[in-house]
């Protein structure tokens, strides 16, 4: 989309991005060219309302921002009914005086063993982080066995393709190709 074809007041909005428009995929202008039309429709209210989120957000540190990207694509895949459920749930909890947003509070305190939803104690993990650590340790317990102590489990799979027909092999005594039945050579034959 050309930015001659954009209308004077879209020009207007997105006059920081005039520079690098043409470079920018057609989805990022249209990204930009939705929020700029977002943007016009809100009230002064809503604007500064919006200024306000976005100075917060910026605040943040580089890991919390990480953290509520990270919840919101989980809340975005859950099923529709259960993200309707969860807004009906905030849009109840924004409507109760502060007083009963306290007792709730204190409520979830003592049900999560006094933590505060979201938030982590120092040097306490998410289980998603204690399973990641669970395996990588798992690996690393594997890898320090000498060769000879790991178990078949813990061979990769080629390596266990070996030792399988390698397995074979001794069973059937034999030890190499030359013996094989079929290149045996009999008197009968040579005749």
């Amino acid at each position: 989309m050309a930015w001659d074809s954009l209308s004077e007041s879209e020009r207007q909005l997105l006059q920081g991005a005039e520079q690098r428009w043409s470079s920018l995929s057609e989805t990022q202008q249209d990204r930009l060219l939705r929020g700029a039309r977002r943007w016009s429709s809100m009230s002064s209210e809503q604007r500064n309302n919006a200024r306000e989120q976005y100075e917060k957000w910026q605040s943040l540190p580089q890991e919390r921002r990480n953290q509520l990207r990270e919840s919101y694509r989980q809340y975005r895949e859950l099923p529709e009914e259960r993200r309707n459920s969860i807004r009906e749930a905030r849009q109840k909890y924004r409507q109760m005086s502060p007083e009963q947003r306290e007792q709730m509070r204190e409520r979830w305190r003592e049900a999560r063993g006094n933590r505060v939803s979201g938030e982590r104690s120092r040097g306490e993990k998410s289980r998603r982080e204690r399973l990641r650590e669970e395996r990588l340790r798992g690996e690393r317990l594997r890898q320090d066995r000498p060769r000879g102590e790991r178990r078949r489990g813990d061979r990769p799979r080629r390596e266990q393709e070996r030792g399988r027909r390698s397995e074979e092999s001794r069973r059937r005594g034999r030890r190499g190709d030359a013996e094989r039945p079929e290149d045996e050579v009999s008197a009968d034959t040579l005749s």
